[in-house]
C-alpha cells in the first residue's frame, strides 16, 4: 500500500475508535462495567452497522444477566456456606501473601560505572 492510500484506512480506524469510545461511555453511563467491553465485538458491530447506543444496550443486558446469575448462585448458597467460602478465599490470600514475604528478595543489580 502506498503512503498516499492510507487516508481511507486512517479515517476508518478513527471512526472505529470513536464508535468504541461511544460504546464504553454508554455502558459506563448505564451503570455497567465499561472495562468489560470487548473491542473486537464492538468493531464487528460497527462494521455490521449497529448503532453504538444499541450495542451498548445489548452489552448492559448481558452484564445484568451475569450479575443476576451470580446473585442467584449466592442466594442458593446458605449463609454458613457463603461465609465458609469467604474464609477460604481469605486464607488463600493470606497464604499467598506469606509466601511472597518469605521469598528471598532478588539481589541488587550490579552497577557499572563507566
Amino acid at each position: 500500500m502506498a503512503w498516499y492510500d492510507r487516508g481511507g484506512q486512517d479515517q476508518r480506524r478513527e471512526e472505529e475508535r470513536r464508535y468504541e469510545g461511544d460504546v464504553v461511555y454508554e455502558v459506563w453511563r448505564g451503570g455497567g462495567n465499561s472495562d468489560a467491553v470487548d473491542y473486537d465485538r464492538a468493531r464487528d458491530a460497527h462494521h455490521d452497522g449497529v448503532r453504538s447506543d444499541d450495542h451498548a444496550s445489548a452489552l448492559l443486558r448481558e452484564q445484568a444477566g451475569r450479575r443476576q446469575a451470580h446473585r442467584d448462585e449466592d442466594a442458593r448458597m446458605g449463609e454458613a456456606e457463603y461465609y465458609a467460602a469467604q474464609d477460604a478465599a481469605y486464607a488463600e490470600d493470606q497464604a499467598i501473601a506469606e509466601a511472597d514475604a518469605a521469598a528471598p528478595s532478588p539481589a541488587p543489580l550490579a552497577r557499572k560505572d563507566g
